[in-house]
């Protein structure tokens, strides 16, 4: 899907996303990227709250190097290419410490479900949707 750009995401880490050993869980770590993907959302003007609403169905994740107190990036481009037709993936990276070596690396995959009739749609319904609200919101 051309036309969409990556983006960055500056975060910070909060004394409660610590675990007791002083670095992140992987838990809070998944919450960042969604953090990401909710940003990369908003800043390809894609609405959220639209009758066709995005599902994560799969998350891989590595987790590479420990996440300390300070502030992270989290890197969230969509792949191009092969079968989008029913889902989006999405490459994410979460920096910590140094700025050229990642601490996640993830590949996520999202559907998209149709929120009344609570079945599944095309990526097309899901960008056709959040066109259609952020038209109705210009206005």
């Amino acid at each position: 899907m051309s036309g969409f750009r990556k983006t960055v995401t500056q975060l910070p880490v909060r004394p409660g996303d610590l675990d007791s050993v002083g670095h992140v869980n992987n838990a809070r770590a998944l919450e960042y990227l969604e953090h990401g993907r909710w940003d990369w959302l908003r800043r390809n003007n894609l609405s959220r709250g639209t009758n066709v609403i995005p599902v994560v169905v799969r998350i891989e994740a590595d987790y590479r190097a420990e996440i300390p107190w300070g502030d992270i990036r989290v890197e969230t481009d969509m792949q191009d290419g092969g079968d989008l037709t029913f889902k989006a993936i999405f490459n994410q990276l979460i920096y910590a410490g140094s700025p050229d070596q990642f601490a996640v690396k993830a590949v996520v995959h999202v559907a998209f479900i149709d929120a009344a009739a609570r079945s599944v749609c095309t990526l097309q319904d899901y960008l056709d949707d959040a066109g259609a609200m952020a038209a109705n919101t210009a206005r």
